[in-house]
């Protein structure tokens, strides 16, 4: 038998999410944490959005090892800084998807990572704290002698047994917060599947970086919905990357909801296809399915096809017909940017997401990761770039271009009545609460303070600035 380390420490390194959007616990890290702790005496889930960046806390006393979740392209220098943080001597151990993007890379300018697991890293965190030799893991890179060693990938898991969520090992409280507004409910996350069977262009969530199609692969609604029960959060949100790929999976989830009688709010993401089920639609109404994100992207039918989506703007129309009769609130994501795509294209997503009836939408710059199928494309293009973020901007349209047109969407999709629509669906489901008011009230109220403040300083310094020269005149 393995002999148990004695400190294991797990790091979320993100700072700034937490403010915009950080609602949500690290529920991928907590399930390699529920894993790991059955290697070590003691295991600790440090959530940096809560911490202000101090993470020397800690270190005292040093831990055995420090598992660190990678998975988002945004403060790629600081969290490079934090690894390279770690005191030597121990075992630092990367995962995530951005790290298994970015393997090479890390290894080089982070040399004191010892193993980056790539992929899934349930079974992979298992065999390393196992003291399995380094070349008999699957899944994993190292250095050796001066190069990188890069392991064949590992299988996919059939979620078969899926692997339970470390809840237990959380020290902080996550609520429901968008865009700095803390709605006062408490929420969690359930992955039910894993994967993908759709090819959008710009997506690097369907192959790994060897090229392999990341398979769609769901659990067992029985199982499911025993993990919901464990739940004490208000709001549940569904964090697959396709939750109603298998609509006679959703409709059992559902049923299983409805017949144990459990009452939470659920959120899930979800194809425009799903109204061709309108049955699962009626059953996910009544399980508390109350919002449905869904990533429509364009309001044209060109930069669609063009990016593999497989639906026209005439399935949209008749997709949101269909939504509209249900109490489900409706959140479309939309990307612009697109190669070929005109100002004005872009500029039409507003009055789209009002004629078809979208609740609220979310608009943002196209990204291109290097193991995107549509990089290639972009990279060939001429006029057309990708920046340092991954942002594609062109010799038309810059990145700053491409944020004016994004608020110009936001400014002209909600308008009053827009916003009194998105008010009513919080006060007919019962979702208003005290606390929501206060802080959407102290969040419309602060920024007018402050710039009234702001003002007032910058008012002080100007006329400290004339007396100064008024001062040397004098003289």
């Amino acid at each position: 038998m393995t002999e148990k380390l004695k400190n294991i420490l797990c790091i979320y390194p993100y700072k700034k999410e937490l403010s915009s959007a950080g609602f949500m616990p690290p529920i991928g890290l907590e399930s390699i944490a529920r894993t790991a702790s059955e290697f070590s005496e003691k295991i600790k889930i440090v959530d940096m959005r809560f911490e202000n960046g101090n993470l020397s806390r800690f270190m005292n006393p040093l831990p055995d090892a420090v598992l660190i979740s990678v998975n988002w392209y945004y403060e790629k220098k600081k969290v490079k800084e934090l690894i390279r943080s770690i005191p030597p001597g121990i075992l630092t151990i990367v995962g995530g998807r951005e790290a298994t993007e970015t393997t090479e890379t890390l290894l080089q300018e982070c040399p004191n990572i010892d193993i980056i697991v790539r992929g899934e890293g349930e079974k992979t965190i298992r065999e390393i704290l196992q003291n399995t030799p380094l070349h008999e893991i699957k899944g994993i890179s190292y250095n050796c002698d001066g190069k990188v060693i890069h392991n064949p990938m590992r299988g996919m898991d059939d979620l078969s047994h899926f692997y339970k969520i470390g809840r237990n090992l959380r020290d902080y409280k996550y609520q429901f917060k968008i865009s700095g507004i803390n709605f006062g409910y408490t929420v969690d996350g359930v992955f039910s599947s894993r994967g993908c069977p759709y090819n959008c262009k710009f997506c690097t969530f369907n192959f790994t970086p060897d090229g392999e199609k990341i398979k769609w692969r769901g659990r067992e609604p029985e199982d499911v919905v025993e993990e919901i029960k464990e739940i004490d959060a208000d709001f549940i949100i569904f964090l697959d990357e396709n939750f109603t790929h298998d609509v006679k999976r959703v409709e059992r989830i559902c049923d299983l909801i409805i017949e144990q009688k459990i009452k939470k709010v659920f959120v899930s993401n979800a194809r425009i296809e799903i109204y061709r089920h309108p049955e699962v639609l009626a059953k996910m109404e009544k399980a508390g399915f109350r919002f449905l994100t869904l990533g429509i992207e364009s309001s044209q039918d060109h930069v669609l096809k063009q990016m593999r989506k497989g639906f026209t703007t005439d399935d949209l129309r008749k997709g949101f017909a269909v939504l509209r009769k249900f109490n489900i609130f409706s959140h479309a994501y939309f990307i612009i940017g697109s190669p070929n795509e005109t100002k004005e294209e872009m500029l039409n997503i507003a009055g789209f997401a009002r004629e078809v009836g979208i609740g609220s939408i979310g608009v943002s710059n196209l990204r291109c990761a290097p193991t995107s199928p549509m990089y290639a494309e972009i990279k060939g293009l001429r006029g057309y770039h990708i920046d340092k973020k991954e942002r594609v901007y062109s010799d038309k349209y810059s990145v700053s271009d491409i944020k004016e047109i994004r608020k110009t969407i936001y400014g002209k999709f909600y308008t009053a009545s827009t916003l009194w629509k998105i008010f009513a669906f919080f006060v007919s489901n019962g979702l208003l609460t005290p606390k929501l008011l206060f802080n959407v009230a102290r969040t419309s109220i602060n920024p007018f303070v402050l710039g009234r403040q702001n003002k007032k300083k910058n008012d002080v310094k100007k006329a400290r600035k004339i007396l100064k020269q008024q001062s040397k005149i004098n003289k």
